[in-house]
């Protein structure tokens, strides 16, 4: 008889109350002797569901240490103390040997009632047999599985060291997939099935450099002579019939955009927002621009880079001889068509803002594992 089949009839026949007002009788105490051998025998049978739970336990998406504590929580609070691998199996025997010595308890009880009816002695005969079949080691094959599932929960079972694996140096991120399947001829008849994890590990330390692309504004301001960053352009204006000046026309472009490349160079970590520097160009399609400042960048894989600093490059300038504001003593047709300007043009700074986005996403190297 199947072990299972044995206690659906335990469920069935011990819920049977057996009553006589003659407690001399020995029923009384048969009964009571049938209720303590059910709630052993269901305390026997809840080894099964702990086997479930620890199968469970076997299969949890979660790291080695979580599924650890897990089967640990379950098995020390069924058995109520602390169990090793050494000990699972003779705590399982000790539950096994109180429900034989409750029968023996209950077999006394039976033998004390006087004239005991048809019925209680069919009851206590299907009762003999389903304990026999205990005794006959129908547990044993239980007890043994859940050794096996318990200690298949190791270490050397969920931890795979890799070695001679090289990370690139611009690796951003590890995704991984590992496909294991069960081997035949286990030692035990554990339920196993085929194992298919994919995830990715996120890499930390070292300064990495990405290349960006963007729209840049630089900002200027005509009143400074360190900002002063953007062409100037001048004309001649008539003050008498032989005399004349050089004015500057009102720059009204302070807020130039153009279309340039940074580096951006910052620590490597797996935040989604990192600070870091960067220096690149720019072009207008008139003149190149020079950055150089900082950057915020947000975002790991389509990244969205936030710059702002300090902008460089040539600017239109006259020269000393027609300076701004300079007084000429020539009339105005007698001078050049345009204000000469100085060659090479000077060098200026100025600020700018700039929102870049990264060529490159997310680099990833990838590793497949099986087992």
């Amino acid at each position: 008889i199947n072990y299972y089949e044995l206690l659906i009839f335990a469920n069935d026949q011990l819920k049977r109350e057996y009553v006589s007002k003659d407690k001399g009788s020995g029923i009384f105490e048969f009964s009571t002797c049938c209720k303590n051998y059910k709630k052993l025998v269901f305390d026997l049978n809840k080894v099964s569901s702990l086997i479930n739970e620890i199968m469970h336990c076997l299969y949890l998406n979660e790291s080695f240490d979580t599924i650890l504590a897990r089967r640990n929580k379950s098995v020390n609070e069924f058995f109520g103390t602390n169990v090793s691998n050494s000990n699972i199996q003779s705590l399982c025997q000790k539950r096994l040997d109180t429900v034989q010595q409750s029968f023996l308890l209950l077999v006394e009880s039976f033998e004390k009632i006087k004239d005991p009816d048809d019925r209680i002695k069919s009851d206590y005969e299907k009762m003999e047999s389903f304990n026999n079949g205990i005794a006959l080691g129908k547990f044993s094959a239980l007890f043994t599985q859940l050794q096996a599932i318990y200690d298949a929960i190791t270490e050397n079972n969920y931890n795979l060291k890799i070695d001679n694996f090289h990370i690139a140096d611009n690796a951003d991120e590890i995704s991984f997939s590992f496909v294991a399947t069960p081997q035949n001829r286990l030692p035990y008849s554990v339920a196993s099935k085929p194992i298919d994890l994919n995830g990715a590990i996120k890499i930390k330390g070292g300064v990495k450099i990405d290349v960006s692309i963007g729209m840049f504004w630089n900002i200027g301001f005509g009143n400074s002579n360190t900002f002063d960053f953007f062409d100037n352009k001048y004309r001649f204006v008539k003050i008498t019939d032989s005399t004349s000046n050089v004015i500057k026309e009102k720059n009204s472009n302070m807020f130039m955009p153009s279309v340039g490349a940074l580096f951006n160079i910052y620590k490597r970590s797996p935040s989604n927002v990192k600070f870091g520097g960067s220096i690149g160009f720019s072009t207008n399609t008139e003149r190149l621009n020079y950055y150089i400042g900082l950057s915020i960048l947000c975002g790991r894989s389509q990244r969205i880079n936030f710059n702002f600093g300090f902008v460089g490059g040539q600017v239109s300038r006259s020269t000393d001889e027609y300076k701004e504001g300079a007084t000429l003593a020539s009339p105005v047709s007698e001078l050049p068509s345009s204000v000469p300007m100085q060659t090479p043009s000077p060098f200026r700074l100025g600020l700018y803002f700039g929102v870049s986005f990264n060529l490159i996403g997310k680099n990833k190297e990838t590793l497949s594992l099986m087992k």
